[in-house]
């Protein structure tokens, strides 16, 4: 088989690629946690099959949303007290509620439909381009935390350099 980005990425996906590593999980984790405070229910927007969740204890309620209904579906098999939604989190918020614990891994720089007419968009000054979603999953997650609330977001380091409408999100933030 031809080594083409196509090939590459169906690959990737075959072998859990695009899946968090536990050991990666386990450090978002711990940059959650605070003392003597006990992580009760976490939230993960772009979920996939729950490896994220995975590392909390049976009795921390999860809730996931995820693109990919046989993904969630994985998930729902997986883990306890978990409360799964299907659809695109970025066109629609799956929960209605706010969050003291959000964790994710959002897939980076997927193209996403604007919606400037989103509240969970519309309170920055621009909205992340059409092309890379990246600062609006950023955006979601910052509306659905809590005031008290603390996320751990796995992003690409090219979201930090970027410019335009990124660089004066990010400004914002």
């Amino acid at each position: 088989m031809e080594k083409n980005i196509l090939n590459l990425k169906k690959e990737f996906r075959a072998k859990g690629i695009y899946y968090t590593p536990r050991e990666l999980a386990e450090k978002c984790k711990t940059l959650l946690e605070r003392k003597n405070e006990k992580i009760k229910e976490i939230y993960d927007p772009t979920c996939g099959q729950g490896n994220l969740l995975s590392i909390f204890d049976d009795d921390v309620i999860k809730y996931g949303q995820e693109l990919d209904e046989i993904e969630l579906n994985k998930a729902k098999e997986i883990l306890k007290n978990f409360n799964g939604y299907v659809g695109d989190t970025l066109k629609i918020n799956g929960f209605n509620k706010k969050f003291d614990y959000i964790i994710a891994n959002p897939p980076f720089s997927v193209s996403w439909e604007q919606n400037k007419d989103d509240e969970r968009f519309s309170i920055a000054p621009k909205l992340a381009p059409k092309t890379k979603a990246d600062y609006a999953f950023i955006l979601h997650i910052i509306y659905m935390l809590s005031e008290k609330g603390k996320a751990v977001i796995i992003e690409s380091p090219g979201i930090l350099y970027r410019g335009h409408a990124e660089y004066e999100i990010r400004k914002w933030i």
